[in-house]
């Protein structure tokens, strides 16, 4: 058996680094701190590889964050609150709560790996009892 080849890191430019990160956010709830991580994370492999100083991108980062926050792309108050969470909840006597919104990913899978899906909280309903 082979070992999988390692895609080359696409160059950093501004275009780039916002579509990176609107795909992140679409596929995944984030805190401010995390998502200034993971871009970090991203521009710094991109930098490593092309011999190219990662610290003129930093900034860039920063300004998508600001962004995120006032459109609300970004909310860390959100993002704590659906962190542990359900989209319904059932009590002992039978009543039902909906909690989240079923359009809306939950955190009741935590960080998971089912029948070879990664991310179980994107693809289904939590319920807890």
């Amino acid at each position: 058996m082979t070992a999988k080849r390692q895609k080359q890191p696409r160059k950093i430019s501004r275009q780039y680094l916002e579509n990176a990160a609107l795909y992140y956010l679409q596929r995944y709830a984030t805190s401010a701190k995390n998502f200034r991580r993971v871009m970090r994370a991203k521009v710094q492999r991109s930098c490593t590889f092309h011999k190219v100083a990662p610290d003129e991108f930093y900034p860039m980062i920063d300004d998508l964050i600001v962004r995120y926050v006032a459109s609300g792309l970004l909310n860390d108050k959100g993002f704590a609150e659906a962190r542990v969470s359900s989209h319904y909840l059932v009590e002992e006597d039978g009543r039902v709560f909906r909690l989240v919104e079923e359009e809306r990913r939950a955190w009741h899978a935590g960080v998971s790996f089912w029948r070879g899906k990664r991310n179980v909280n994107a693809d289904s309903i939590g319920i807890e009892i």
